[in-house]
């Protein structure tokens, strides 16, 4: 399940947005808690938060290549050091992520109770901290967790042969 490219890519996914959860678990009720002074933040809460962005996120970060958008953005600007290539990775993956975990986890909070503004209410608020803190999440731990990644799957993606990737 996790060898090979397939599971290099899989297990990658899967930690990250597990990571992601964890980090947007306490962040999203804390931040919400912060703005509006009302304590949503509990074990329930953190539970059900944590099981709706890893649903949304998993999805979103298997249908959405936003890894394939940092690399061309880098590419295009013609970056050449690792380290602002990984910064770059990391707002790019950490703006999208953090985008659709929170806007689908406001859909699916708010919708039924108070339509699309409710929705638009919660994510407008949520938006600018949820991206930040998805964004150092990712800087701090992606480069660990693709470590881990090339260790259980046996295939590392810098080792492997070229491709031109689909356009988009």
């Amino acid at each position: 399940m996790f060898k090979g490219p397939a599971g290099f890519g899989r297990f990658n996914l899967a930690v990250n947005v597990l990571t992601a959860c964890i980090v947007l678990g306490f962040a999203i009720p804390l931040v919400f808690e912060a703005f509006t002074g009302i304590a949503i933040l509990s074990p329930g809460s953190y539970a059900a938060t944590f099981v709706l962005t890893y649903c949304c996120g998993y999805a979103g970060g298997d249908l959405i290549p936003s890894a394939m958008w940092a690399q061309k953005l880098s590419d295009a600007l013609k970056v050449k050091s690792g380290t602002v290539r990984y910064v770059i990775n990391a707002v790019i993956i950490g703006g999208v992520m953090g985008t659709i975990i929170l806007f689908l986890a406001g859909f699916v909070n708010n919708f039924a109770e108070g339509g699309f503004g409710a929705v638009w209410g919660f994510f407008s608020l949520l938006w600018l901290p949820c991206v930040v803190v998805s964004i150092v999440e990712v800087l701090v731990v992606s480069g660990v967790i693709t470590k881990m990644a090339i260790s259980v799957s046996g295939f590392n993606p810098a080792n492997a042969p070229a491709e031109t990737p689909p356009e988009l």
